[in-house]
């Protein structure tokens, strides 16, 4: 679906953010430097925020190579001074579809009133689903590829369904809850693990600022 754009989707945890010290570019490459211990390897998703100089850092990524413990690079040419920002380590899904995204009907609060019973009505707003296929075959090892993911499970995460996370009309991240995991073969054949994830946003939002 074009919402997503053509990067691939990424999922974080909501906390567990190290602090950047430094970025440097050479050679089509930006190099981050962090305050501790990244704990990434390469092909890892990685996401930046808070970064000020150069905004096009604040996204999900996917980690290119491993510097040193507390270096990383990502694929990005750009030339200008960022400074401060942070990373948190997650899934980068490079291999994967997401199958679809299905608004979900608005709740509402249904308000009746004691003086005249009258009926009232607030409309919360409304919230998101996605489906997302892992293609775990494709990967050198299929079971540590769930294994990793299901840490996530009935947890809340940080959902980039492109290289951009969602956020609310106030530019705030909107936390999503995995709340579907269930491992089957693709098209039925034995030979294809796949995985299926289905994330719902647990707060309401404007969907007109869905992804920003």
């Amino acid at each position: 679906m074009s919402i997503f754009g053509t990067g691939k989707a990424g999922l974080y945890p909501t906390s567990g953010a190290i602090n950047i010290s430094s970025v440097s570019y050479s050679g089509g490459l930006t190099q981050i430097d962090t305050a501790s211990a990244h704990g990434l390897s390469a092909g890892d998703g990685v996401l930046i925020q808070g970064v000020s100089g150069t905004t096009v850092l604040n996204r999900s990524w996917k980690v290119y190579s491993i510097v040193d413990t507390d270096s990383f690079k990502i694929v990005n040419d750009s030339i200008e001074t960022p400074t401060g920002g942070n990373i948190t380590k997650g899934i980068y899904f490079a291999k994967s579809l997401i199958t679809s995204y299905d608004f979900c009907i608005p709740n509402e609060l249904d308000y009746r009133s004691i003086i005249n019973g009258n009926k009232s009505y607030t409309n919360l707003g409304d919230y998101g689903q996605f489906k997302l296929i892992d293609l775990l075959w494709l990967y050198s090892s299929a079971s540590t590829r769930m294994s990793s993911i299901y840490v996530y499970y009935h947890t809340n995460v940080i959902f980039a369904p492109h290289t951009k996370s969602i956020k609310d009309s106030g530019s705030s991240l909107v936390y999503c809850r995995l709340k579907g995991f269930r491992p089957f073969y693709w098209k039925n054949f034995i030979n294809y693990d796949a995985l299926e994830l289905t994330l719902e946003t647990i707060k309401y939002h404007d969907v007109t600022k869905l992804i920003v």
